[in-house]
């Protein structure tokens, strides 16, 4: 293979590569942390597994893992649930669907286990913390 530096994983690099080729993820272009925070943006759900986007990368999902961690400095996991949290707040907030439905649009297998994951994370339910920030606006 012409221009190709080296070989790791079974996955050739060519010159020019970024940094995290040296992970296992094939970088072609200058633009692959867009690619990725894209790809993640496109499939942001609470189904969304590290399997996934470790193969639509076309890498092992420890070397998706370790590239993305070195590279932002929040694991895979830590960045889907933040990002979780807030396509969910701005649900609660600005729309007037049922929790019910604001689970289904996020993948959650039923809205007992949303309701639980944004508790968890936002100190109330939902239900509440749409009231409370409604009353503290008020509509």
């Amino acid at each position: 293979m012409e221009g190709v530096i080296g070989k790791r994983q079974g996955v050739a690099f060519r010159e020019g590569d970024s940094g995290i080729a040296g992970h296992g993820v094939v970088a072609a272009r200058r633009d692959v942390g867009e690619k990725i925070m894209r790809d993640l943006a496109r499939n942001l759900g609470a189904d969304l597994r590290l399997a996934k986007l470790a193969e639509i990368h076309g890498t092992s999902q420890g070397a998706f893992s370790n590239a993305f961690t070195r590279g932002t400095g929040i694991s895979p996991k830590d960045y889907i649930t933040r990002r979780l949290n807030q396509e969910a707040l701005q649900w609660v907030m600005n729309s007037e669907l049922r929790i019910k439905e604001i689970a289904e649009k996020l993948r959650f297998g039923d809205e007992f286990y949303f309701s639980r994951f944004f508790q968890k994370l936002n100190g109330k339910s939902p239900s509440r913390y749409r009231k409370d920030f409604r009353d503290s606006c008020g509509k």
